[in-house]
């Protein structure tokens, strides 16, 4: 086995509305499919990364730094997505665990939460009319992130800089989280 120094896991998540209300046995049935993929995907998948990894790094007796993908939703909801926001809230739970129990060995376990981004993945988002501006709207820097913009905070939680600093959330969003106030018609 190779040694780590620093791990970065992120699946492109799954990112589906799963409505809670009104719905009939077999639509929960699907949604309680579609809930346990998006969890397979977000948790176990990130869970499973970051033991193989630890693992690695323990080994290897010189410590790491375990960086997870969190997302603006992980600490706040949206009507919708539950199976979403549960998995990243959990990606932070996770991360904080693993902060505990790794500290000893000198291992950090971090967590960066994005907003919202101009990606492939939010091309859906993007396309739905006012939605952008929505967003724009209502974030301090009046418009969506670059995803390079999250290179500097990734570069930091890796680098020795960052040794004492573990179990932390680190929001990269344009100041929404402090200021997220709207709640978009489905």
């Amino acid at each position: 086995m190779g040694r780590f120094n620093a791990t970065l896991y992120h699946l492109e998540g799954q990112y589906r509305s799963l409505p809670v209300t009104s719905i009939s046995r077999l639509q929960v049935a699907q949604s309680l499919a579609d809930f346990d993929r998006i969890m397979d995907t977000n948790v176990k998948a990130t869970f499973i990364m970051a033991q193989e990894c630890a693992a690695v790094m323990r080994a290897g007796g010189r410590g790491g730094r375990i960086i997870n993908i969190g997302s603006l939703l992980s600490t706040i909801g949206r009507a919708r997505l539950h199976a979403y926001c549960t998995s990243k809230a959990a990606i932070v739970g996770l991360t904080r665990s693993m902060a505990a129990e790794l500290g000893r060995d000198n291992i950090t376990a971090n967590v960066i939460a994005p907003g919202y981004f101009e990606t492939d993945i939010n091309a859906s988002l993007t396309a739905r009319p006012g939605y952008a501006e929505a967003v724009s709207g209502v974030t301090p820097m009046e418009r969506w992130g670059r995803p390079e913009e999250l290179v500097g905070t990734l570069i930091y939680l890796a680098s020795a800089a960052s040794g004492f600093v573990t179990g932390q959330v680190i929001h990269v969003d344009g100041g929404i989280q402090s200021s997220f106030t709207f709640q978009m018609a489905a």
